[in-house]
């Protein structure tokens, strides 16, 4: 994943710059929770949820596509 849509403000962020990763004074001193902070509004946008719901959507296209095949 090279970018991502932040879900606050929807400020295109690229993902491969670690400065833009969670850090202990930008996040409540979390460890290694793979958030990337939007640099426009500061939200912390967190990787996993991305994941997953690209896991979903990707789940449902296969169920239209099985039930479209019947």
């Amino acid at each position: 994943m090279d970018k991502m849509e932040c879900r606050m403000c929807g400020h295109e962020i690229d993902t491969e710059n670690l400065k833009d990763s969670c850090l202990p004074h930008q996040c409540s001193g979390c460890k290694n929770c793979h958030k990337v902070i939007c640099p426009k509004c500061g939200y912390a946008n967190d990787l996993a949820y991305d994941n997953e719901f690209q896991f979903i959507i990707n789940l449902k296209s296969k169920i239209r596509a099985m039930r479209s095949s019947k």
